[in-house]
Parts: structure tokens; sequence; C-alpha cells
């Protein structure tokens, strides 16, 4: 096939795809979005490896402070739904779905 005709195609596709695809778009959770730390990684890298892998560290433990956070954030919505009797409802039902016992 003429490799002009497939670079169409392709582009035709991936247009389609952008405009029309909504199912597996980023960015809707935090951790798919990208960090701010992050922005200029690959220059720090340049720079210092040691920089970079530090930056890269101070991001994994902001992570993981934001993780400790949303998991007492689900602790505490499940504890909330028990005392309303509410365990049973939709808010339980999501709580049990992402794994909060």
């Amino acid at each position: 096939m003429n490799p002009e005709i497939m670079r169409r195609q392709a582009h035709q596709a991936a247009t389609e795809y952008i405009e029309k695809e909504t199912q597996y778009r980023m960015g809707f959770v935090d951790a798919e979005k990208p960090h701010p730390l992050t922005r200029y990684l690959s220059q720090t890298y340049a720079r210092s490896m040691e920089d970079g892998i530090r930056l890269l560290l101070e991001v994994d433990r902001q992570m993981a402070q934001r993780a400790a956070k949303t998991l007492e954030e689900l602790f505490y919505a499940k504890a909330q739904a028990e005392a309303k009797g509410e365990w049973s409802s939709p808010v339980g039902e999501v709580l049990r779905k992402l794994g909060v016992k």
C-alpha cells in the first residue's frame, strides 16, 4: 500500500479516536494527572541524576500521603454509611467495590 495513503488513514483514525473516544480518557483520577514536580524531570535528570531521583522520591512521598488521606476518607465514609444504615445503599455498594470492608 502507498505510504502516503497509509499515513492519511492513520491520521484520520487517530483524529477520530481523539474526537470520539471517551472510555479511556486519562486525567480524571489524581494518579493519572501530570505531577507539577515532574514537569521538567528530563531536564533535571540531564543536569543531575541524583536530583532526578530525589525529585521522583518526593513525588512518591506525596502520592503516598494522598493515598493515605483517600483511605481515611473512604473509611470515614464507610463509618458514616453504617451509622446511617446506608451500608446496603448505593453509597455502600460503591465503597464495597472500592474494597472498603
